[in-house]
């Protein structure tokens, strides 16, 4: 049987909020938790956790007291908390809600010893957060900020490993994006279901349990058109920090051939296109055992719409049986038995 990850990037709208903290991560966060509490489901949320240090660094308590309380109510809850790191935050300037930073976005494109700055406090930082409410609590998964690993990838792997990390959901194979601050290409990627990221010690890898894609459809209505028919379902609670004005003709065309991600941020997507992803997920991989894959989503990004979908796939889950959903901390086995391999 195959296992399903429900992940969520817990961040705020990286250009600035466009009312309050509570509108554009609190509130929609309680919500989905809301939902897995009636759903009986165990989620696991992405911490972006150098926004948090920021915050404190500009003592800005309010926010930080109900980041930090909500975090550690996930844990009580019964989900998971893993790493997620966005390195700008700790030079971007807060002021009046809005975020103003000219740092650079990937990890790769600081110093070595940034780099081991950033992962070595975020990880103490998050574990030393989540303790406080369960003493033995380690995170051992990460997602890159962005899903940019960068030119870096050996290095930022060996600093994971060492500092606990045994697990990466960055890659959705097939994905091409390209902004003026970011560029991620992962459309050349192992068949595996799953596969070790090598850090610059062959000793230390960390397992690969990408976010399930799909190649795009020839015969999909273009997405122009879909974002304009289903506005209604759209929500804004901020400004993006991606910029696009500097595409070549060939960037263009393979952002258009990215593979779709099993996501439920996407107002446009339906639930026969997320289950469409799935079967083709299933499909790929039914003759390997104890295979896994993530579902993302980002709860500043989700309204209404996102999470009566997200209620009504895992129904769809529940009631077939084609997958078990399961946390990072619920899959050693996994791990173990790829490192055997």
């Amino acid at each position: 049987m195959q296992s399903i990850l429900l992940t969520f990037d817990y961040e705020l709208p990286l250009g600035g909020v466009l009312n309050n903290y509570e509108e554009s991560l609190f509130k929609p966060t309680d919500q989905l938790m809301k939902s897995a509490s009636k759903m009986d489901v165990p989620l696991v949320f992405f911490v972006d956790i150098l926004c948090y240090i920021q915050f404190k660094n500009n003592r800005l308590d309010q926010f930080c007291d109900r980041f930090k309380q909500q975090v550690q109510q996930m844990i009580l809850d019964g989900h998971d908390v893993q790493l997620h790191l966005h390195p700008h935050w700790l030079k971007t300037k807060i002021k009046d809600n809005q975020f103003v930073t000219d740092a650079p976005f990937s990890l790769s494109d600081y110093s070595d010893t940034q780099i081991q700055f950033f992962i070595q406090t975020g990880v103490e930082s998050l574990n030393k957060m989540v303790q406080e409410v369960k003493n033995e609590y380690q995170c051992v998964a990460f997602r890159a900020g962005g899903y940019n690993f960068g030119t870096k990838q050996a290095l930022i792997v060996d600093l994971l490993f060492q500092h606990g990390i045994r697990f990466d959901a960055s890659i959705a194979k097939g994905y091409y994006f390209k902004s003026d601050t970011s560029v991620v290409d992962y459309r050349h990627c192992p068949e595996n279901p799953h596969w070790f990221l090598k850090g610059i010690n062959p000793k230390h890898q960390i397992l690969e349990i990408p976010i399930a894609s799909k190649p795009k459809s020839w015969f999909e209505i273009p997405t122009f058109l879909k974002l304009k028919w289903y506005k209604s379902r759209s929500v804004d609670r901020g400004k993006m920090i991606h910029t696009f004005t500097q595409y070549t003709r060939n960037e263009k065309w393979n952002q258009f051939l990215s593979s779709r991600m099993l996501t439920i941020d996407n107002y446009t997507f339906s639930l026969s296109f997320l289950l469409t992803v799935i079967h083709y997920q299933i499909k790929i991989h039914k003759n390997i055992e104890n295979s896994a894959f993530c579902l993302i989503g980002h709860p500043k990004a989700m309204g209404l719409y996102s999470l009566e979908l997200l209620e009504n796939l895992i129904k769809k889950i529940q009631y077939n049986n084609d997958l078990n959903i399961i946390t990072f901390n619920s899959i050693e086995n996994i791990y173990k038995e790829n490192e055997s391999n």
